[in-house]
């Protein structure tokens, strides 16, 4: 197998998280490092590149997500 060694990561390390995608646009909520969190960081495919990460009203973990169309 050939695994890639990933070149950028989350803004806090966690799991237990929601990710979905829309678009060129991957995000990934909540979820569970030391404490349960309400970071939601979002991937721009299209530029490779990191959104400065926004938050949800409220930590949670244990969250689930899909994408419609």
């Amino acid at each position: 197998q050939n695994w890639i060694t990933p070149t950028t990561f989350l803004s806090v390390a966690r799991e237990n998280l929601a990710a979905t995608s829309v678009g060129t646009y991957a995000l990934f909520a909540g979820g569970r490092g030391v404490s349960t969190s309400n970071v939601v960081d979002i991937w721009d495919s299209s530029v490779q590149n990191w959104i400065t990460p926004t938050t949800l009203s409220i930590q949670r973990d244990g969250l689930a997500a899909t994408s419609v169309g």
